[in-house]
């Protein structure tokens, strides 16, 4: 006991406690000030208190803090940073407001790599955890061109809550079926030597976050805030100004705004079928319901009516896709979707749409079983305990539902491994919820006996359709709603008749990030007429009802007199039906004047005779989005050629998978140039785009005008074979995020390079290049190539490699090069690799320069120098055997011969 004590060791150890305390305290009195002066109201005695106790409580996980692991025993990444106390003085200032309002300069390491890196650092974060205590949440930004894992600028945030990962499982979850998602996952943060703690590496959305899911450079847009209507909801989803574009196809489109502008103005239009269309033509609808159905499954309410929104739109597929981001808060809740915002009400009200959507999410829902969820849980969990054992600044953020304030607190490993659990519970709670969402499907009928036939009219409710099967006679479907049977209506023996939804009313309290509105289910009426079995009366039970999202029976039971229908959806008997794939055609031949630009639908087949020829006037275009099969003839080639040379035609395009399959052969262009159509801007006369299987063979791709490329080929597979791509204005072909087989193709004095690859799998073979104006061939950005038996003849440079590329090669002769035979480099600092070429048997002569940079690597098997190979049967020469270039035949001969 103290009093027992030596006087002077009793009267050190009260004043050490006093001195302990009175610190606690003061630090408490410093955060509860500091947190007041971030708020509209005052704090409470109250809320002094928890930051006394918290206060103690870290002071408790000061001295009971596992051992810290090393850089080795850990399995995290770990970033050391080192910064000036000037600087750190400057960012804690005045909080939180100093801490965001400049970048300081500071280095990096880490534990990865031995380098040291230059970066400019902030903090970063609205709610009180971000910033208040000394864990502080921070945004780093590589400087001098540097990159870390492709990011420029990325995130290392302390996380809000004990229980985030929770967070990473959701983001996996994403990823793992086809969504843009950032990257997520745990970190260690030292800064000038001492452990800051646990932290998560959050990359930012922006133009590197594409590269790295191997998407084309598009615009992005933040949907954050906006201000309050009337009604005091956020004006964000009304108007496309309160959307941030933070990235661009490129720099020319960085001010162009015609796709936001599309996006909202097509959500807010009042005709339903026209969003029907709109949502089926210009956006990613799987990707947006499997990011609506991630919210479903887990009861989150973060994407609402004011924030953390963020949309992509692909410049090359000319469709928006969602992004996913802050998949968090998971909640036990009662109601399938736990907020709405006008996407998602649109979607709601179009019974296919909503049908969709739950089918996704339901394939969701068996693939992540509670027990699945838990496994991951669990596994993320053991990745980070002992660090997170080890973490003295460890803290969450909890809301003051009175105050309406935002606070942070510490907490111990006991608080976090509760946290989880109670989340794993909630999971299974809200999982069960869903089940009996998806479960509910009532039909309802009443019947009028009409001679030949019966009248039945169905009233459907609830969330779930109801598949109506006949095993007999084919049924009627009134589709114009007359109430008798005529011409316009559909026979078939199996449909689906969907439940609709209505809006009603909120409660009072409705914010800017709810709207006083939402939807709840309504009843939708149909009525068919069976066909009467002599003279047998109408039997219900002969039928099949069937939930096609269960595979459940569904018993239909007599309406009361009073059932109506009342739903504010769109009838489904209104929309396109979808009848059995059928196709038109369309056919050409002899001389054809294009005076403006044609477009063909997915169902049409184009069919294009040999000798075709196609006069097209000044920026007239060939928009093809169905099967193209121009089999032209080395006698009879199909010509796209302008109508007036000095006045060039717009494109041919052939967009999207209906064009699977497609062939052009024998086909020559010649003076076309570039054309924007549905948002898509088409760089070359001859675009192929988001198709599969196509064959481009015996082609001429000549002289074109304003664009960049003769021929464009982006997210598509197929072959370009027996080619020609000969004095183009810049690049001869350009190919984008494809897997192509090239072979047997000549690329003849092009502006730019003959040929550019990026991103993209490439088997190329025998293929010539010659006289380009700058690389024959250009390989980068993630691209994967083999190279067979080619030939560069004059190339400003003959191969380049750069940017995380990959080339295999054999036997390729490079002749008087005017700069360099190969150049291997990191272009685009987004990649922080270079290009790396392994090849066997490689000839040059003249030019003899190799070049490559710190980044890249070069392998070579039998280099020869002034030294051609022999062939025995030419077999080089066979690549010219279909061209009508003699000129260009005889030159080249000459040329090796030589």
């Amino acid at each position: 006991m103290i009093y027992k004590m030596n006087k002077a060791v009793a009267t050190l150890l009260i004043m050490l406690m006093i001195s302990l305390m009175g610190n606690a305290a003061y630090r408490a009195l410093t955060k509860f000030y500091m947190l007041q002066g971030n708020s509209d109201t005052p704090l409470t005695i109250s809320e002094y208190q928890m930051f006394l106790r918290g206060e103690f409580l870290k002071e408790w996980m000061r001295f009971t803090a596992s051992p810290q692991l090393s850089d080795e025993e850990s399995p995290l990444e770990t970033f050391h940073i080192v910064i000036a106390q000037e600087f750190l003085d400057l960012l804690n200032k005045d909080l939180p407001s100093s801490g965001k309002e400049n970048y300081v300069d500071a280095f990096m390491k880490v534990s990865s790599s031995d380098k040291m890196s230059k970066i400019k650092l902030r903090y970063r974060g609205k709610i009180a955890s971000h910033w208040m205590y000394k864990q502080k949440s921070l945004r780093i930004k590589m400087v001098d061109g540097g990159s870390h894992n492709m990011d420029r600028i990325f995130n290392l945030v302390n996380p809000a809550h004990e229980y985030f990962f929770t967070d990473q499982v959701a983001y996996k979850i994403a990823r793992d079926h086809g969504l843009i998602s950032p990257d997520y996952y745990p970190v260690r943060v030292f800064m000038n030597g001492e452990f800051m703690g646990i932290y998560m590496y959050l990359s930012q959305v922006k133009e590197s976050l594409l590269r790295k899911h191997k998407l084309m450079p598009g615009s992005i847009y933040y949907g954050e805030g906006g201000p309050k209507r009337e009604d005091g909801v956020s004006s964000l989803w009304y108007d496309p100004d309160n959307w941030d574009k933070s990235s661009s196809r490129n720099a020319e489109q960085e001010a162009n705004r015609e796709d936001i502008n599309l996006f909202i103005s097509e959500l807010n239009k009042d005709d339903s079928l026209e969003f029907y269309n709109f949502f089926n033509e210009f956006c990613d609808k799987q990707a947006f319901y499997t990011f609506i159905a991630l919210d479903t499954l887990f009861g989150s309410y973060h994407h609402d009516w004011a924030h953390n929104h963020k949309i992509y739109f692909d410049p090359y597929k000319g469709k928006f896709s969602p992004i996913a981001w802050d998949l968090r808060f998971w909640t036990p809740a009662q109601n399938k979707d736990v907020v709405e915002h006008l996407m998602l009400e649109r979607i709601k009200l179009n019974p296919l749409f909503e049908y969709e959507r739950d089918m996704v999410f339901t394939q969701l829902a068996r693939t992540y079983p509670p027990d699945k969820i838990n496994e991951l849980v669990d596994a993320f969990s053991k990745q980070v305990r002992r660090d997170l054992a080890s973490d003295k600044n460890k803290d969450r953020a909890y809301y003051l539902q009175e105050q309406k304030k935002w606070i942070s607190g510490p907490y111990n490993m006991a608080e976090q491994q509760k946290s989880i659990d109670i989340r794993k519970k909630d999971y299974a709670l809200r999982y069960s919820t869903l089940i009996r969402h998806i479960n509910y499907s009532t039909v309802t009928y009443r019947t009028e006996d009409i001679g030949k036939y019966t009248k039945v009219t169905f009233f459907v409710l609830g969330n779930s359709p109801a598949v109506l099967e006949s095993r007999d006679k084919p049924f009627i479907m009134d589709t114009n709603f007359n109430g008798y049977i005529d011409d316009t209506d559909l026979k078939a023996t199996r449909t689906a008749l969907y439940a609709g939804r209505k809006f009603v009313g909120q409660s009072p309290e409705s914010t800017e990030l709810s709207h006083t509105r939402h939807l709840v289910h309504a009843t939708i009426k149909y009525t068919i007429f069976f066909e009467n079995n002599d003279s047998e009366e109408f039997d219900i039970s002969k039928y099949v009802f069937v939930n096609p999202l269960t595979s459940g029976p569904i018993t239909p039971t007599l309406a009361d007199e009073d059932t109506v229908a009342d739903s504010d959806s769109i009838h489904p008997w209104t929309l396109p039906q979808k009848l059995p794939i059928s196709h038109t055609e369309s056919r050409f031949e002899g001389e054809v004047s294009v005076n403006s630009t044609m477009s063909f639908k997915s169902d049409t087949v184009v069919i294009i005779e040999p000798g075709t020829t196609f006069h097209l006037a000044r920026n007239a275009s060939l928009m093809f989005k169905g099967k193209v099969l121009a089999n032209g003839t080395a006698e009879k080639p199909i010509q796209f050629i302008a109508d007036n040379p000095s006045e060039p035609w717009g494109i041919v395009a052939v967009q999207g998978k209906g064009t699977t399959g497609s062939v052009f052969r024998y086909c020559e262009f010649e003076d076309g140039s570039t054309a924007v159509a549905d948002l898509i801007h088409y760089t070359a006369p001859f675009n192929i785009h988001n198709m599969d299987e196509f064959e481009v063979s015996n082609c001429k791709i000549g002289t074109n005008h304003v664009g960049d490329d003769g021929m464009h080929v982006a997210y598509s597979t197929g072959k370009i074979l027996n080619s020609q791509f000969i004095a183009t204005r810049s690049d001869g072909l350009d190919i984008d995020i494809s897997n192509v087989e090239l072979r047997n193709n000549i690329f003849y004095k092009t502006g730019n390079d003959g040929l550019d690859v990026m991103t993209s799998k490439i088997q190329s073979s025998n293929n010539i290049f010659i006289d380009t104006g700058d690389k024959g061939m250009s390989v980068g950005e993630w691209s994967e190539v083999s190279i067979e038996d080619s030939l560069f003849v004059r190339t400003e440079i003959g191969l380049a490699v750069k940017d995380k590329s990959v080339v295999r090669a054999n036997n390729l002769i490079f002749i008087d090069s005017r700069l360099e035979d190969i150049l291997l480099f990191n272009k685009n600092k987004r990649y922080d690799e270079g290009g790396s070429l392994e090849i066997d048997n490689l000839y040059l002569l003249g030019n003899l320069t190799i070049s490559q940079d710190s980044l890249s690597s070069f392998t070579v098997v039998n280099k020869n120098e002034n030294v051609l190979p022999v062939w025995e049967d030419n077999s080089w020469l066979k690549v010219f055997e279909n061209t009508s270039d003699d000129s260009l035949l005889k030159q080249v001969k000459e040329t090796y011969e030589q």
